[in-house]
């Protein structure tokens, strides 16, 4: 299965690069992914990402200085431009285990019907701790790990595009993600969400980790809150019926 790897980025060259070592370390074939890297950065993302030599096929999407960071849009140019038909959404500050990928696809390959979408758990910066499942946990994999006897049939709730991974086609029938989502958070959500009404449902696959390597300054924690305010609203206009 040949699977595309979708990466938002906006000025965190140094991050996504260690992101694409990762990469590099995967145990799935290297011929068999891709990296499509979909930025807004006015940062050095693209002149490391084209001097980036990779076993795998690693391709930029720039919109260029004059338009504002927006993950959904992103995310879609991503889409646009994929060869795989699996794509895995990954974050440019998460940094994925070696089996990452493998994991992945053999969820998916599993399933039946292949009606899922697959996604796991997601680690902070505590390398030491990491493969001690349930090591140290966030809360996604704490509720998991407690409350779920079936993996296979896993809460909507916590699938998030830091650790998310739906068939292609499934994005062509139905929509990808919603661009009036300007702003920070709620884009990922509102895919879920209208996916789950369809009645697909989510594999938690404990092995499919990845670790959160970026820590969140005061102030960009202050915008992501005022800009959540103005997304959750717009995501309950969407979707009145939505449990906020």
């Amino acid at each position: 299965m040949y699977v595309s790897i979708i990466i938002p980025t906006f000025n965190r060259a140094n991050i996504l690069r260690g992101l694409l070592d990762k990469l590099a370390c995967q145990t799935y074939p290297s011929d068999l992914f891709e990296v499509l890297v979909c930025s807004d950065s006015t940062d050095r993302t693209e002149e490391i990402v084209n001097k980036y030599q990779a076993d795998y096929v690693i391709r930029i999407f720039n919109r260029g200085v004059t338009t504002k960071h927006c993950p959904a849009v992103a995310r879609n140019i991503g889409i646009s431009n994929s060869n795989g038909s699996l794509l895995i959404f990954l974050d440019d500050d998460r940094y994925p285990v070696p089996d990452f990928v493998a994991e992945h696809v053999k969820s998916h390959k599993e399933a039946i019907p292949d009606k899922v979408l697959v996604y796991g758990p997601r680690y902070g910066p505590d390398l030491d701790r990491l493969l001690d499942l349930p090591g140290t946990p966030e809360k996604t994999w704490d509720y998991l790990k407690d409350y779920i006897t079936d993996w296979s049939d896993a809460p909507w709730q916590w699938a998030k595009t830091s650790n998310l991974s739906v068939m292609k086609e499934v994005l062509l029938q139905n929509g990808a993600f919603d661009e009036r989502f300007q702003k920070y958070g709620y884009e990922d959500t509102e895919l879920v969400y209208r996916l789950k009404k369809k009645g697909y449902r989510f594999v938690f696959n404990p092995k499919v980790a990845n670790i959160h390597m970026h820590v969140i300054s005061p102030t960009e924690a202050e915008k992501k809150i005022k800009d959540m305010k103005y997304t959750k609203r717009l995501m309950k206009k969407i979707h009145p019926d939505f449990p906020l």
